[in-house]
């Protein structure tokens, strides 16, 4: 008997681990379990947890909501959502966020005002019907009895004051959402669930007919059995109460699914923290002033002293020049030791408070009161055509934050922390920022409400952390797969090159070992190279020293990373080679597709540790303080840092037809560093089936090493072109020995005319999802 997902399964045959991952997910969230996933690239995460889910939650009344932070993925999640459609009866709906799908191209604020304003608008008309149609009727009457004349007077005014009304409403309502009210939904509904439809294609049917996409998506939502959204839906506390309820179900009537589930966290920090910049409270004390009080109150006081205290504190930090080097970015300026709890502006705040005998919570409180009532004017004057621009209150924005601040900053689990830039003006202004350690307030509630839940990542391990850091406390199935790939496809070495340390990253000779390293990658790799560098500074600096007969590519700041992504790739895909520089914490670390041709080789230089500043330092003694002495530098810096390198590492061998070689440059990656570097080394961090295939080699034979691998990739394409697939099977050693003759020199086109037979065979053996 097929199980109760297998009619959510769209593919004819299932990849290796897949029908045992899809069954353990199904009993998993039957038992309303939290499910950690780590899937390597070719176990089909996504398909192994549709299929189950959609299978529980049609059996559950519940409904299915995947989340990725992804543009690629989310394209992706349509694509299988249409085939999954093709077999079963489902409903989906692709949601992007407001921005991306208002006719208007207005923000939440504005459209709630217009929203409000279209409904009295329907509302008038209706009565403005009425009216007209008891006109008509006293006009009637008034024919035969002159006591009506009175009455169609009467009438004749009343209208014309209705119409005069109707006019401005008009101008200050929606016409897209107007329309969405007047007309029948049921056509919109019946297309939208015929298939599955991008937001893009609802944007342009639903403006055919002048009516909002948006507004027509989110009635539609509580018929939908799957919902595709971005993160910001489920992490925004705001957004997330406002799609539940559109959904018309509580987070309990939910099983969540999270893509690319290692940057949860990362991201709900991120909605987690709060900042309030010096204009807003400069704002905020031009209200309190005009709000026609005339004495010098609490509240206006305590703004101008957080102006004040604000400046002088930042302004006191800079060094001789240090002033004139400020540009556009954020610079942080400290305010309280991360290690510490004394945060020195809430003390400062606090002290000249105490000397008025300010009670700083009943003064935020009733500043906040004031806030309330200027947002309510503000939403007036817009509804009713005073003001083009529905504005928001910064007395209520700044009173709410600092309320906050108070509560939190002393707090192990929040950091406080000035950043100062300079405007497009060229004047230096600060802002305080609350910056989230550990965003559990966030992820807790979401991950412990919902019915059920899969988080599903390549590099999702160690699970200890995942559950430490998102606050996991309910009943958890964890599974892991590596990669099923033909390994004699792939191959990493881990190059015995001098430790990457910052202490001798400028030494001479560790540079020049490490550009002839590259440079010998380069020019042996049979396609495009990939290198990934520490940080950015290097990328850039060691991307001028290669003397390479290739194009480099280089992703730095002021540069379309998009744009240099896919000039790289053309070079891959025209059979040239090319290569591309980046860096581990950049964006092309991870969410890009360098399939096949787009990329051959891919190089991590060093460990590549994020920079250890006041932020990290203040999350790593949280984490210490909240789990543990050693969990700090565990939790906060080495795992995701080797999280990082696996993603990198994963760029290439997309698929079990792709090939390619990953290079970890430093001695740290080997085997023999567990033995000789002890502490520093980082081997035994990767998971077991990771490190078994790491292969030690000195750097003067990579090239050699890369040559046989090559080699062998021809060979078993040739082999194949006259055995079969019995050619493509046998397993290549590396031999890091000098090659015969001109073994390895072929050009990528040359490689990949060569490797047509193999290529074939096995997606022929390897259906592809």
């Amino acid at each position: 008997m097929e199980p109760e997902y297998q009619k959510y399964f769209p593919k004819p045959s299932c990849y290796p681990n897949q029908r045992e991952a899809m069954d353990k997910i199904y009993r998993a969230l039957s038992a309303q379990k939290l499910v950690l996933f780590e899937g390597a690239c070719g176990t089909g995460k996504t398909l192994s947890a549709l299929a189950p889910a959609l299978a529980v939650g049609r059996q559950m009344k519940k409904k299915v909501v995947i989340a990725t932070n992804v543009h690629q993925q989310m394209e992706q999640f349509i694509q299988e959502a249409r085939e999954i459609r093709a077999q079963a009866d489902i409903k989906v709906v692709v949601l992007k966020g407001k921005a991306h799908m208002c006719p208007m191209e207005k923000d939440y604020e504005e459209c709630n005002a217009l929203r409000e304003n279209t409904f009295e608008l329907l509302k008038a008309e209706k009565d403005l019907t009425a009216l007209k149609a008891s006109e008509k009727d006293a006009i009637a009457k008034a024919r035969t009895d002159r006591s009506f004349a009175g009455v169609r007077a009467g009438l004749a005014t009343q209208i014309g004051e209705e119409e005069a009304g109707i006019a401005v409403m008009r101008r200050r309502s929606c016409k897209y959402l107007r329309e969405v009210l007047l007309n029948d939904p049921a056509p919109f509904r019946q297309w939208l669930f015929d298939g599955v439809r991008t937001p893009e294609e609802i944007v342009a049917e639903s403006g055919r007919k002048e009516r909002c996409g948006y507004e027509l998506l989110k009635r539609c939502l509580k018929e939908a059995d799957l919902v595709i959204c971005n993160y910001h839906h489920l992490l925004d506390p705001d957004i997330a109460g406002r799609f539940l309820s559109w959904m018309d179900c509580e987070l309990s009537g939910v099983i969540l699914i999270f893509d690319e589930a290692h940057n949860l966290e990362q991201q709900a920090r991120s909605h987690s923290s709060q900042t309030l910049s010096e204009y807003t409270i400069e704002r905020a004390l031009t209200e309190a002033l005009n709000l026609g009080v005339r004495r010098r109150d609490d509240v206006e006081f305590f703004f101008a002293l957080l102006k004040r205290t604000i400046v002088e504190t930042y302004t006191s930090r800079f060094s001789f020049g240090e002033a004139e080097r400020i540009g556009h970015a954020w610079v942080d300026v400290t305010i309280r030791d991360p290690y510490s709890r004394d945060d020195l502006l809430r003390e400062r705040l606090l002290h000249e408070l105490a000397a008025r005998k300010i009670d700083h919570k009943k003064m935020l409180e009733a500043a906040i009161d004031r806030g309330i009532e200027i947002e309510a004017r503000f939403h007036k004057d817009f509804k009713e055509g005073r003001s083009d621009v529905r504005k928001s209150s910064s007395l209520l924005a700044a009173a709410s934050f600092m309320l906050s601040y108070f509560g939190r900053s002393d707090s192990v689990d929040y950091y406080p922390v000035l950043n100062v830039r300079r405007s497009r003006e060229g004047q230096i202004y600060g802002r305080i920022e609350l910056f989230s350690c550990i965003p559990t307030d966030v992820t807790k509630p979401l991950l412990g409400g919902a019915f059920g839940a899969v988080l599903m990542s390549a590099t999702l391990r160690p699970f200890e952390m995942v559950k430490a850091t998102l606050g996991i406390e309910r009943a958890t199935e964890e599974l892991s797969y590596g990669t099923t790939f033909p390994p004699e496809r792939r191959r990493t070495l881990a190059v015995d090159l001098a430790p990457q340390f910052a202490r001798n990253r400028d030494d001479p000779a560790t540079v020049n070992a490490l550009i002839a390293l590259l440079e010998d990658v380069i020019n042996t790799s049979e396609g495009n190279v990939l290198i990934f560098f520490p940080s950015s500074w290097e990328a850039k600096k060691y991307a001028g020293r290669l003397n390479v007969r290739v194009p480099v590519f280089v992703d730095e700041a002021g540069v379309s990373a998009q744009d240099t992504k896919l000039e790289f790739f053309r070079h891959g895909e025209d059979g040239k080679k090319a290569v591309l520089i980046s860096y581990l914490w950049g964006t092309l670390t991870e969410g890009v597709d360098y399939k096949f041709d787009r990329c051959r080789t891919v190089v991590v230089v060093g460990v590549g540790f994020p920079s250890l500043n006041d932020r990290m330092k203040a999350i790593q003694h949280a984490y210490d303080t909240r789990f543990g002495s050693g969990k700090g530098w565990d939790y906060g810096v080495l795992y995701p840092t080797v999280r990082r390198i696996r993603q990198a590492c994963g760029r290439v061998v997309r698929s079990p037809a792709d090939f390619g070689i990953r290079i970890l440059a430093d001695a740290r990656f080997t085997h023999a560093s567990v033995a000789k570097l002890r502490r520093f080394s980082i081997h035994m961090q990767f998971p077991e089936d990771e490190r078994r295939e790491f292969v030690d080699v000195r750097p003067e034979k990579v090239k050699y090493s890369m040559m046989n691998f090559f080699g062998d990739i021809r060979g078993a394409s040739a082999g194949e072109g006259t055995t079969g697939a019995k050619g493509a099977a046998a397993t290549p050693d590396i031999k890091a020995v000098p090659p015969s003759g001109a073994r390895g020199q072929r050009t990528g086109k040359g490689l990949k005319d060569a490797l047509a037979f193999t290529t074939s065979t096995l997606r022929k053996q390897w259906p592809g999802q």
